[in-house]
């Protein structure tokens, strides 16, 4: 099944770009030579549009009435006396060579699959959603990346996102709504907007945006009102198809849908406009970067296109065609002006990663071919992309690549820190890696 998130882990037929890749050894530090064909802009654009409360059949998204919204109203237990605005971003890690041990735990798990949601940095640390315990606590908890010092968490409460001093999220005793609640004693201000357990919540221009993008249930797009909980407006998808991929640039959202239709949703209001693709083949991936919107398809190709117009504005193919969307899982990760694009066949059960830097025309550089690649839990890709920086896992290290020079700009060595190590998050104060056995912080020496 096409598997389309963020996470942890969520990114037309035109002129034909020819790349020629030469792959150096797997692991080696210099850039394949790249050899191209200069891509010619297409600026064909078709769109169509749906106005507020008009129910198109032609349309995936239709707007939910302001009565049936009426039934998700919040309850309020505190009121919220600031505009919250924006959402807040924690620093990059700066550390250089080798990282040394800040702190330890041992840590047990709970059962065989133990409940994971990917960790969270807060600015009063890193809230850990881990079915295990850590030296006798459990691991639903916010821990200081300085000390290690674990604070336990209500265990009803998951975060999501946060300005900074509240925090938007789920709670298991509120099914089917978000809670606002307090970073600093876990207090909670609302309860509303629908939602669930790991659904996006973002922060975007004053407006709290949830995405409902499970299999298992309707998807669904809407904005409310951080400091309320009152939803503003919400979109509804057709029942049996699912939102497969999804970006945000600037004040829209930029949506893929199982069936290859694309659209563009303002997120003020929820207008949307379906785009008519001018590539036949099935979109698998969109992201966005530097007001572009960026679209891999099934036949390889990787093209973005000026979020404005919508008009083509470069290409490039990664080489061949990649088989049926449903054998294949695909993310694609912008960061730094480059993309990270790792691509799994349940096919061939080989996992293919490519480095891809923003210029244009786009270069490519074939990162990995991994067969068989390792399946744990939590996650432990070969590669990804964790708060802006570009992570290798292989040859018993894990560390952060530099993605022009392919690099070490620090590493962590394996040896020590327990079976099946995987990086859990990173930000300014350090790096959390967690084992079958441990869960660690390391720093610079």
């Amino acid at each position: 099944m096409l598997k389309m998130r963020l996470c942890y882990y969520g990114i037309l037929k035109a002129t034909v770009l020819a790349i020629i890749i030469v792959q150096s050894a797997c692991g080696g530090n210099n850039l394949n030579k790249i050899e191209s064909i200069p891509s010619i802009n297409n600026n064909s654009e078709k769109v169509k549009t749906t106005s507020l409360q008009e129910y198109n059949p032609e349309s995936y998204f239709n707007f939910i009435s302001t009565e049936k919204l009426s039934e998700w109203a919040p309850i309020n237990n505190k009121t919220i006396n600031e505009k919250i605005s924006a959402q807040w971003v924690p620093k990059n890690f700066s550390g250089k060579n080798k990282l040394e041990m800040r702190w330890s735990h041992q840590i047990t798990t709970e059962g065989s699959n133990p409940r994971y949601s990917p960790t969270i940095n807060l600015p009063t640390g890193w809230l850990v959603n881990y079915q295990a315990k850590a030296d006798g606590q459990k691991l639903h908890a916010i821990i200081n990346p300085e000390n290690g010092r674990i604070n336990s968490l209500d265990e009803t409460l998951y975060g999501g996102q946060t300005d900074g001093k509240y925090v938007f999220g789920y709670s298991q005793t509120v099914v089917g709504k978000a809670v606002c609640w307090d970073l600093n004693n876990q207090e909670i201000y609302w309860k509303g907007m629908m939602g669930y357990l790991d659904n996006p919540l973002m922060i975007v221009s004053d407006k709290l945006i949830a995405i409902n993008d499970d299999d298992l249930m309707t998807n669904r797009v809407m904005s409310g009102n951080p400091e309320t909980g009152e939803i503003l407006w919400m979109l509804e998808g057709k029942e049996g198809l699912n939102i497969s991929s999804w970006t945000i640039q600037d004040n829209k959202l930029w949506a893929v849908i199982e069936n290859g239709e694309l659209y563009e949703i303002n997120l003020e209001d929820g207008h949307h406009k379906k785009i008519v693709l001018p590539h036949e083949s099935q979109p698998l991936r969109i992201a966005s970067s530097n007001n572009c919107i960026w679209i891999f398809y099934s036949d390889g190709y990787l093209i973005s296109y000026h979020a404005d117009s919508f008009s083509t504005k470069s290409e490039v193919r990664i080489g061949r065609e990649f088989g049926e969307p449903e054998s294949l899982e695909v993310d694609l990760d912008s960061f730094d002006n480059h993309f990270l694009l790792s691509i799994k066949s349940y096919k061939t059960y080989k996992t293919e990663y490519y480095l891809i830097y923003e210029t244009n025309p786009p270069k490519i550089k074939m990162l990995d071919q991994i067969e068989n690649e390792p399946v744990c839990w939590p996650p432990c890709p070969t590669w990804m992309v964790l708060n802006g920086a570009l992570i290798n896992q292989s040859n018993g290290q894990i560390k952060e690549v530099d993605p022009d020079t392919l690099e070490s700009i620090w590493w962590i060595d394996e040896k020590d820190i327990g079976p099946n190590p995987r990086i859990n998050i990173l930000d300014w104060r350090g790096v959390c890696i967690i084992s079958d056995t441990k869960i660690m912080c390391f720093g610079p020496k």
